[in-house]
C-alpha cells in the first residue's frame, strides 16, 4: 500500500473550533487545505486504485522514472505545493511565502500604509521581462525590481523541493503550475520559467469542471480551489473517506442527553423524590 500520512496539533484543531464556535456553527470536517486542494485533480469519485507489487529487483533498483505535475498554490501568508504523478498526490510541501511578503517589500520602499500598499500590489504589480527593462523608464524598473527581489526568495525555496521530487520520485520530467491570489501577477511565470529552467503556467482550474454555473474569471480561477476541494471532501463516500481531524476527543458528540439533563434534571430528581 502507498500511504499518504497526516498529523496535525490538537491545540490548532481547538483554536479552529473555538472560532466556529464563536462564529456560532458547528463544522461538519476539518481537513488540510493540500489535501482539499488535491480533490480537483484527483479521481475523487472511484475508489483507491488497486496497485500492482513491486518486486524485490524494483525495489533495490528504485522507483522508475515519473513524469510529475506540481501545482503551487501562493497564498496571502503562506503557500503550499502539491505534486502529482497520474492525477494521484504524492507529497505536499508549505512554503512560508505569500503575497503578504511583497506588499510590506513595496510598503517600505514607497513609505506607504500597509493597505495602501495592498491596493497598489493588487491594482498594477508587475515583473519585467529582461527585454522590457531596457525599454521601460526607471521608475518602472525600480517597482519591477522591488517584487522581484522578493520573488526570488520563492524561486530559491521551490528550487529546494525540485532537487528533492527529481532524487526522491526519479523525476523524468517536471511541471509546474500556479493558482492563488499571487499567481495572477504580471509576469509571475516568464520569470519564475528563466529561473526554475521548468515550464511554468497558470491552471485554469475551473475547466477541470465540466459543470461550473458561474463567470471563470481569472480570480475565480486562481482564488476557488481551496474553497472547492474543501466542498468536495465534505461529500466524499467511505470508499474514499475525506481527510478529517474531528477523531477521537474533537469526534462530535451527542449532546442531546447533557442538554436535557442541564435544562430538567432538577425539576426530574425532584418528581422522581415525590414520586417515591
Amino acid at each position: 500500500a502507498e500511504v499518504l500520512a497526516m498529523a496535525a496539533p490538537k491545540s490548532a484543531i481547538k483554536n479552529v473550533l473555538q472560532k466556529c464556535a464563536d462564529a456560532g456553527f458547528t463544522p461538519a470536517l476539518i481537513s488540510a487545505e493540500g489535501t482539499a486542494f488535491a480533490n480537483c485533480l484527483e479521481r475523487w469519485y472511484e475508489p483507491p486504485p488497486t496497485l500492482p507489487s513491486i518486486s524485490p529487483q524494483l525495489e533495490e533498483v528504485g522507483p522508475p522514472p515519473a513524469d510529475l505535475q506540481m501545482i503551487l498554490h501562493l497564498g496571502h501568508t503562506k503557500s503550499f505545493l502539491t505534486v502529482y504523478e497520474n492525477r494521484v498526490l504524492i507529497a505536499i510541501r508549505t512554503l512560508a511565502w505569500g503575497g503578504r511578503q511583497i506588499v510590506e517589500a513595496v510598503a517600505q520602499k514607497y513609505t506607504l500604509p500597509f493597505a495602501e500598499a495592498q491596493k497598489e500590489v493588487e491594482a498594477k504589480a508587475f515583473i519585467l521581462t529582461s527585454k522590457q527593462q531596457e525599454i521601460k523608464n526607471f521608475d518602472v524598473r525600480v517597482f519591477s525590481d522591488t517584487i522581484s527581489k522578493v520573488v526570488k526568495e520563492l524561486a530559491r525555496e521551490i528550487q529546494l523541493h525540485l532537487l528533492e521530487m527529481r532524487s526522491e520520485f526519479n523525476a523524468r520530467s517536471l511541471q509546474l503550475d500556479l493558482t492563488g491570489g499571487v499567481s495572477n501577477l504580471q509576469g509571475l511565470c516568464p520569470f519564475l520559467t528563466q529561473h526554475l529552467e521548468v515550464p511554468v503556467n497558470r491552471l485554469e482550474l475551473l475547466d477541470l469542471f465540466p459543470n461550473v454555473y458561474f463567470d471563470k474569471t481569472e480570480q475565480a480561477h486562481a482564488k476557488l480551489g481551496v474553497a472547492v476541494g474543501l466542498a468536495i471532501e465534505g461529500i466524499k463516500k467511505p470508499r474514499n473517506p475525506p481527510s478529517n481531524f474531528l477523531k477521537g476527543e474533537f469526534a462530535p458528540q451527542n449532546n442531546f442527553w447533557k442538554t436535557f439533563s442541564n435544562r430538567w434534571g432538577y425539576a426530574t430528581q425532584i418528581v422522581a423524590a415525590a414520586y417515591i
